[in-house]
């Protein structure tokens, strides 16, 4: 059976572009064509690389992929639990994900070396941080415009990832590849998850996705402790260091070269970086509805210390004059 794809793919896009002028005969051809080509490219993708899900309701499922308001997002798992999923999968010839590969043997030849963070260009000549030297795979966390004061976090927030504090924090940028919703204009943490192990078979955690065969790779538990915030929203990039290319050191020449890009997505459909449906934002949990809303409980009011105290001493002298009053009627 075919899966159905959640958008057209480019092909069935162009194939469809020049549909119009035709007569009704012939656009149900193209059209036909156009279908089976573009279901057939997709049949028979591979999971993307990198994917960050939540629990679904269902143990051993994942949270379904929607819309989200507040921050406005489209294709996020909505969740206000406290355990993050993130998969790395591996693509053919790919030598690492996660750090910088610092070489090794393939086939019993040496590979040189792949590209540290900060050898790749992130935009228009800006190189990512050297902070991110060293580190793995990065989990990049979104959180409101003005969450930072002075390079740390504002008192009364926290955040930790598997116990651990942020690597680095930034105002400006967020260096995903893709300056999706909602990562523009607000403050950005990141924490290092380590590389990601060839272990086991990667499913993709949107069922409705197009791209369904499972890959080798890794996923890797989170335990998120979160304080203070209305929202956070989760991406993950890595470095993917690949066989192929050509060396430019020659100190490495007889050495297999080695490709590194930055991953921040990517499937076989070609939507490299995109997104997609493969992120997760985070919500408070519904907190209990106040008294005299439209949802809670009509108010009780609650009397003070003071006038309780008058109301109990007013009370003792109402009962000394009764028993006055009585005595003084028996004695009468």
């Amino acid at each position: 059976m075919y899966a159905t794809p959640s958008k057209p793919s480019r092909l069935f896009k162009l194939l469809t572009a020049g549909i119009a002028p035709m007569n009704a005969m012939n656009k149900m051809k193209m059209l036909g064509l156009a279908g089976a080509l573009a279901l057939g490219t997709t049949t028979s993708q591979a999971v993307p690389v990198l994917q960050v899900g939540a629990p679904g309701d269902t143990p051993g499922t994942y949270a379904p992929y929607g819309n989200s308001t507040s921050p406005s997002e489209d294709d996020t798992a909505i969740t206000s639990g406290s355990t993050l999923y993130v998969a790395g999968a591996y693509k053919k010839d790919v030598l690492q994900l996660g750090s910088q590969y610092t070489g090794g043997v393939y086939d019993g030849q040496p590979v040189e070396a792949g590209l540290e963070w900060s050898d790749l260009v992130f935009s228009k000549g800006i190189y990512y941080p050297t902070a991110f030297n060293n580190y793995g795979a990065i989990l990049v966390v979104t959180i409101p415009d003005g969450s930072l004061l002075s390079g740390q976090l504002k008192p009364g927030l926290s955040m930790t990832i598997n116990s651990k504090t942020a690597i680095y924090l930034d105002a400006d940028n967020s260096w995903f590849p893709n300056n999706h919703a909602p990562t523009q204009n607000n403050d950005y943490l990141f924490f290092d998850i380590g590389n990601f192990a060839k272990k086991e078979n990667i499913p993709n955690f949107d069922p409705g996705d197009s791209d369904t065969t499972n890959a080798e790779g890794e996923i890797k538990t989170l335990d998120l402790s979160i304080s203070g915030f209305a929202w956070a929203h989760f991406d993950v990039i890595a470095l993917q260091t690949s066989l192929g290319g050509q060396s430019t050191d020659p100190k490495e020449k007889g050495q297999k070269p080695v490709t590194t890009t930055v991953i921040g997505y990517e499937s076989d459909t070609g939507d490299e970086n995109n997104p997609g449906s493969h992120d997760v934002t985070w919500k408070q949990g519904k907190t209990p509805p106040t008294c005299g809303g439209p949802e809670g409980p009509p108010c009780v009011s609650v009397p003070e210390p003071a006038p309780l105290a008058l109301l109990g001493i007013g009370l003792l002298g109402l009962a000394g004059t009764t028993l006055r009053r009585r005595r003084v009627a028996r004695n009468a």
